[in-house]
């Protein structure tokens, strides 16, 4: 079972599979890139739920984001394969 959103700002429209967004999260245009708030029509989360549905837990804590750019290890490897050229530029 597939959800189908249409952003009301540029018409994009977005499929949404299960775990479905819980009721009152956001979701991101894949057009334009503006917040969806996520609202289901009243008892419909609770029939999809008695038919097995699974929504996302909006209070589930979220693994960490990955940091941008290189990691410790990348810096040192790198460190070590410039460190030939940097005592011959100096």
């Amino acid at each position: 079972m597939a959800l189908k959103i249409t952003c009301p700002h540029c018409g994009t429209i977005r499929r949404l599979s299960q775990p479905f967004p819980s009721p009152g999260t956001e979701v991101q245009c894949d057009g334009c890139g503006r917040g969806l708030a996520i609202s289901y029509p009243k008892g419909m989360v609770d029939r999809m739920r008695e038919q097995g549905v699974h929504f996302l837990d909006p209070y589930a804590e979220r693994p960490a984001a990955r940091p941008a750019g290189p990691f410790l290890a990348d810096l040192v490897a790198l460190r070590g394969d410039f460190a030939p050229l940097v005592a011959q530029a100096q």
